[in-house]
């Protein structure tokens, strides 16, 4: 008898260690209108107004003959079409702001007070890059005249846009001002991985050697305990680096003024990190597994600046970007002109 009581005391233990996860009713699923392309990037201004960046590519049949339809090695050009929407009502609706033939949109991407910067890839030449600039105030886009062979992280502090990339076979960190008026730049030996986080206007990013870069300093911070894949800040003073374990995914702590790191959340049974994004309310991101062809999915968050989190399944789990936090609410495009939409509450 008493080895059965022991039992159940065991296994109550086990269940109140585990991670609980929410029910996909706390999720909402909506349509979208307006929209035309796929979503390559996404960011809200406040809950109501955003900014949507698409790809799409045309073809316009009109002008194929017959003989080429019937030819099976024939392929008709298409034209690439950039475009940026804009909502105002939280992405039930949007609107055409813009539109660029040629190219397309990237990822990378930084979004700064009053204006977003994006990647844009030259269609018709190989190893052409632009940074394109959206200012939100006025609705007015700039490219800058300037073409990167490669073009990595974009990030802005002390007046300045920054983009790490390569040009003529050499790693730089180069550097305009908002106008765009301006181009410099500066050799960088280290590969960034992942987005720029700022903490306290200083930039940090991971690099492919497994270490944290303090960029301004030149400093690198080595990570022992984790195979790192994506940071954010967590408060004023720290970093949250998310990453792979043996068979989990662990999230560490990293204080920037003693440089020393700590293991503050494991989520075992999962192999995979992305997304991780923060503000005063939330921090939230999403861990994974490979189910066959496909991965899904399910989100992650604290409303407690990392002190304790919960794990949230979605509606739509192999969808997961582009995707958006914005005060307390996660907007998360799901295929097609569908959107999630969490509220933390």
């Amino acid at each position: 008898m008493r080895r059965i009581f022991f039992l159940i005391f065991v296994a109550f233990l086990i269940l109140g260690c585990k991670d609980k996860t929410l029910n996909s009713s706390n999720v909402e699923m909506f349509n979208s209108i307006g929209m035309n392309g796929e979503p390559e990037c996404i960011y809200f201004v406040n809950p109501k107004e955003g900014y949507l960046f698409t790809n799409k590519s045309d073809t316009d049949w009109s002008k194929v003959t017959e003989e080429q339809l019937d030819d099976p090695n024939y392929f008709p050009k298409s034209n690439d079409i950039a475009t940026i929407y804009k909502t105002i009502d939280g992405g039930k609706n949007w609107a055409r702001l813009y539109s660029l033939n040629d190219y397309h949109f990237y990822k990378t991407s930084f979004i700064d007070k009053n204006a977003i910067y994006i990647k844009i890839i030259d269609s018709k030449e190989v190893l052409k890059n632009k940074l394109l600039k959206v200012d939100i105030k006025i609705n007015n886009v700039t490219v800058l005249n300037f073409n990167f062979e490669r073009m990595g992280e974009i990030w802005a502090t002390n007046q300045s846009i920054f983009v790490d990339s390569k040009n003529n076979g050499k790693s730089s960190i180069y550097s305009t001002n908002f106008n765009f008026t301006k181009v410099d730049s500066v050799k960088e030996n280290n590969v960034f991985k992942d987005k720029i986080t700022l903490l306290e206007n200083k930039p940090f990013v991971l690099t492919w050697d497994n270490n944290l870069y303090d960029i301004e300093k030149k400093e690198l911070t080595n990570l022992k305990d984790i195979i790192p894949d994506c940071i954010v800040k967590k408060d004023a003073e720290s970093l949250i680096i998310a990453g792979k374990k043996k068979n989990s995914i662990g999230l560490l702590r990293f204080d920037s003024r003693t440089k020393n790191t700590q293991v503050i959340k494991e989520f075992k049974g999962y192999s995979i990190v992305q997304g991780l994004e923060s503000n005063d309310k939330v921090i939230c991101g999403f861990i994974g597994n490979i189910k066959g062809s496909f991965t899904e999915y399910d989100l992650i968050y604290s409303l407690d600046q990392g002190k304790t989190w919960q794990i949230q399944e979605l509606k739509e789990k192999s969808y997961i970007r582009p995707n958006c936090l914005v005060n307390n609410i996660l907007y998360i495009y799901s295929g097609g002109s569908r959107f999630q939409k969490i509220v933390f509450e």
